[in-house]
């Protein structure tokens, strides 16, 4: 059994490596995070505390992320900001006893698209809720559709734990934000390959420079606007990160119908899966006992 978990971890560790570049991104030009902001964001690693994706707390059971987070990885586990403040070694790994959480679950949208990096956004269901405390608190969602958007956030910060410096391999150990403008998204998909034109209502496009961006180790990391997660880390503008290319962000609010059926569905999903387990423990136990 601990053979099977060590060759889990290490491909997802070879799966963070070896994916298309610009799925795994990093925040270049931020700052540690601070105040509420740090409290959303949950670190997606492998079972050696390794970030591959970062993710955003929104309910005891469930985190929001992207997608293609999940073709990086089928092991992951959870690991709030505060978590990895604590725990975290020198070179960026967490010990065994670090008290992270599984994720049970993941539900990918059913449309993804890699080549048009459309519905990139997914849900995981953790094996344990994380509670809200005074380190750890639920991010909010929108609840309407917003036709301007970036008339309400002209501005917003990008939240992750990848890579902090440009043109290097060293992940940040601590949780980074970076406040940065929000495009107008028609005005930007220009500015990217003509793929990304498909489903543009539904991206975001933030204003990613040389020297600001996002990059490895951020996918599908939160971008809040009015303490609100308006957007999710899905794309950078070339393979090179700070190319100066706009960033591309998934749009929550227009993933609300499906946010809110796999909540309930994927509910439904685990109560069932205890249920039949403790049938089956039931049923082995009537065994032990006649026989």
């Amino acid at each position: 059994m601990i053979l099977k978990i060590l060759l889990l971890s290490l491909f997802c560790l070879n799966l963070n490596t070896a994916d298309d570049p610009k799925f795994h991104t990093r925040i270049i030009g931020g700052h540690a995070c601070g105040g509420d902001k740090r409290k959303y964001a949950i670190a997606l690693t492998s079972f050696f505390g390794m970030p591959i994706c970062s993710a955003s707390l929104i309910s005891p059971f469930w985190i929001l992320t992207a997608a293609h987070c999940e073709m990086s990885c089928t092991c992951y586990y959870a690991s709030p900001a505060y978590i990895r403040d604590k725990y975290i070694d020198t070179d960026g790994w967490l010990p065994w006893s670090c008290p992270v959480v599984a994720v049970d679950q993941i539900y990918g949208h059913p449309d993804y698209q890699y080549s048009n990096i459309i519905n990139d956004i997914a849900l995981m269901r953790l094996s344990k809720p994380i509670y809200n405390n005074s380190e750890v608190d639920y991010l909010p969602l929108p609840i309407l559709h917003q036709e301007h958007l970036t008339d309400i956030c002209e501005k917003g910060t990008a939240v992750g734990f990848g890579i902090a410096k440009k043109r290097s391999h060293l992940q940040a150990m601590h949780v980074q934000c970076m406040d940065i403008g929000i495009l107008p998204t028609r005005q930007c998909l220009t500015k990217l390959p003509g793929n990304l034109l498909a489903k543009a209502d539904s991206k975001i496009c933030i204003d990613s420079t040389r020297s600001q961006d996002i990059c490895y180790g951020d996918s599908g990391g939160p971008l809040i606007c009015n303490d609100m997660q308006i957007g999710i880390a899905s794309y950078i503008g070339e393979k090179q990160c700070a190319s100066g290319k706009p960033a591309v962000f998934t749009r929550v609010d227009r993933y609300l119908d499906f946010i809110t059926y796999t909540l309930n569905q994927g509910s439904r999903v685990y109560c069932f899966k205890f249920l039949f387990l403790l049938s089956i423990l039931n049923y082995i136990i009537y065994l032990l006992i006649i026989i």
